[in-house]
């Protein structure tokens, strides 16, 4: 579209088209009264009791939101209580992806599931958890994690899985979550990660 074009345009939907045009001595007093009238500097004191209420209001309502929004979407903050609900069922990655330092805000932004169990069976490759504890996620009394010869390389600490050996396992999308995110509940620092995360 040109210029000229939108010009057109506009002239079509202008409210004041229709308006005679303003004589050039109006035009200069009316510029000059709103030149010359100064404006308010500050809103009167009540103005700003009432946009300072406004604004804590919209800060309390967007944290609501925020924890709403965690809640509804399935991530609630605080642990549920173990023992409740179906058997979850995992896999586990392999060792070969190369990994950078655990950080509590990724384990946080990227684990739908995560959990602290102990081993209660080992068949073949699938190792049943007790769960202990439920950090995020739907409430589960049992998960089954399928591993490459009962062990995981991509698991902080672990060798073979033993019956009584306790763990602090995340997942996301039904997949558990290696390069430190996941191991042996007593691996150095995993702890600390589960709680400063969850």
């Amino acid at each position: 579209m040109t210029d000229d074009g939108l010009r057109e345009r506009i002239k079509l939907v202008d409210p004041s088209a229709s308006l005679p045009l303003l004589a050039a001595d109006q035009a200069s007093r009316l510029m000059e009264e709103t030149m010359s009238t100064p404006a308010a500097s500050t809103p009167p004191t009540g103005s700003r009791r009432v946009l300072l209420a406004a604004a804590l209001v919209l800060a309390v309502a967007g944290v609501g939101w925020l924890f709403a929004g965690n809640i509804l979407a399935g991530q609630p903050d605080v642990p549920r209580t173990p023992g409740a609900g179906p058997v979850v069922r995992l896999t586990a990655g392999t060792a070969s992806a190369k990994c950078r330092a655990p950080e509590a805000a990724t384990l946080a932004a990227s684990a739908d599931f995560a959990f602290a169990g102990t081993v209660k069976a080992v068949s073949g490759q699938d190792v049943t958890f007790t769960v202990t504890r439920v950090y995020r996620g739907a409430a589960a009394s049992e998960v089954q994690v399928e591993l490459d010869d009962g062990r995981s390389e991509s698991l902080v600490g672990s060798g073979p899985a033993r019956v009584g050996l306790g763990y602090l396992i995340s997942a996301a999308d039904g997949a558990v979550i290696g390069c430190g995110y996941s191991g042996e509940a007593d691996s150095q620092g995993l702890r600390q990660l589960f709680e400063a995360a969850f």
